[in-house]
């Protein structure tokens, strides 16, 4: 086989080569799959850089001013502490309103429940009984007892004046007609 005019890349590589094919040997193929390099690969030269000592700082001076910054901080800072006392005061006068309210919820229904008493005490035959007596009445005698006969048939009629306005007329117009229909579907 003919000699390969390209050459290969003589430097070093110290990683990867995957996508490099610029290291690879193109001369005669031997029918080995491992290449042996023709030449002993060399690192390269580092050059040694003198050594430094390292700095040394000032120490710092501590500030003989706060930044405004660090001052509006602590503002915002007391604010909320100030508003937190306040969320804690009113929440100590809530729980104390509440406490009374309640207390006064109880008594109410304790009042509640006395009247409710008294009140089915107000019914109590004999009681009623007794206040009328003291009250001076009596039951009637039969001699004061009279009976009435009606002759007839025991019946009553209520009249209502009609109104004659158009909403009133409008009205026993729309009433008679839901009547009327509901009369015709029984």
């Amino acid at each position: 086989m003919a000699e390969n005019t390209r050459r290969m890349n003589n430097e070093p590589v110290f990683g990867s080569l995957a996508y490099d094919l610029n290291t690879l040997n193109w001369g005669e193929f031997d029918g080995n799959a491992v290449r042996q390099p023709q030449e002993p690969l060399r690192r390269p030269e580092r050059r040694e850089r003198p050594r430094q000592e390292p700095r040394r700082r000032p120490a710092a001076r501590p500030r003989e001013h706060a930044s405004p910054v660090m001052l509006a901080g602590v503002a915002v800072l007391l604010m909320m502490a100030v508003v937190l006392m306040m969320g804690y005061i009113r929440l100590m006068q809530a729980s104390h309103d509440v406490t009374v309210k309640q207390a006064q919820l109880q008594q109410a229904q304790e009042d509640n429940v006395a009247l409710g008493v008294a009140y089915e005490k107000a019914f109590d035959q004999s009681a009623v009984k007794a206040a009328a007596q003291a009250a001076g009445m009596t039951k009637p005698t039969t001699d004061q007892i009279e009976y009435i006969e009606l002759g007839g048939a025991d019946m009553a009629e209520i009249c209502r004046p009609e109104s004659t306005g158009p909403l009133a007329q409008a009205w026993n117009w729309v009433k008679n007609g839901v009547d009327a229909v509901v009369e015709y579907f029984r």
